[in-house]
C-alpha cells in the first residue's frame, strides 16, 4: 500500500512528508477581515460587499473581489458583470 501526504490547506497530495511540509510552510493564512467594500447601486446589480481586505498571519493586505454567488438556489444573481467586462478596478 502507498503512503500519501495531503496539504492541510490546499489538499493537494504528495509522495513523501517532506514535500508536503514545504507546502504547508508555503502558505500564508488569513489572521482577520479588515474591511469590506460595497458597490454603490449605479455601478452593480450586485448586493453583496464588493470587495474584502485581509490581514493576514504575516502582516500584509490582501485584497479580495466579488466573483459569484454560490448558493445559487436561494439567490437568482448572476457573475459580477463588471469583472466580465474588465472594469474590475476600484
Amino acid at each position: 500500500m502507498k503512503q500519501i501526504y495531503c496539504c492541510d490547506l490546499c489538499g493537494e497530495a504528495y509522495e513523501t512528508e517532506e514535500e508536503c511540509k514545504k507546502c504547508e510552510a508555503f502558505h500564508i493564512e488569513p489572521k482577520m477581515i479588515e474591511a469590506g467594500r460595497f458597490a454603490p447601486i449605479t455601478k452593480s446589480e450586485i448586493p453583496y460587499i464588493d470587495r474584502v481586505i485581509v490581514r493576514m498571519k504575516d502582516d500584509s493586505l490582501v485584497q479580495y473581489a466579488f466573483e459569484k454567488v454560490l448558493d445559487k438556489d436561494n439567490v437568482k444573481i448572476s457573475p459580477n458583470p463588471r469583472a466580465q467586462n474588465g472594469e474590475d478596478e476600484q
